[in-house]
């Protein structure tokens, strides 16, 4: 999805942990999942298990995100939404089933 990122692209990450915050610009979100991806030694994943558009200006992709940082782990089941413009990803919004489990590792 990275390669489809609008330069203006608007990654907003909810919470209250280290990377919570809103994300502008192409370089600013690869910035931030450079900086996850080294906190969690590169054991960040995330699983799609489902996605659903709802025309071509909207997708959703539910999973499972996975990391290991020292000894916490991350499970928790999560969900994309994706705003496209012209087939790049214009805005997205993060949401976790556990948004405290999800603070607690990222902080």
């Amino acid at each position: 999805m990275t390669q489809s990122l609008d330069d203006a692209a608007l990654l907003h990450v909810p919470g209250r942990s280290g990377v919570a915050g809103t994300y502008q610009g192409r370089e600013a979100i690869l910035q931030l999942l450079d900086h996850m991806t080294d906190l969690t030694g590169g054991t960040l994943r995330f699983v799609p298990t489902r996605t659903f558009t709802t025309d071509n200006e909207m997708l959703v992709v539910c999973g499972q995100a996975n990391a290991q940082r020292q000894t916490r782990q991350l499970a928790t089941n999560a969900a994309y939404v994706v705003s496209l413009r012209e087939g790049r990803v214009r805005e997205m919004w993060l949401a976790h089933q556990d948004q405290a489990d999800f603070d607690d590792f990222w902080s």
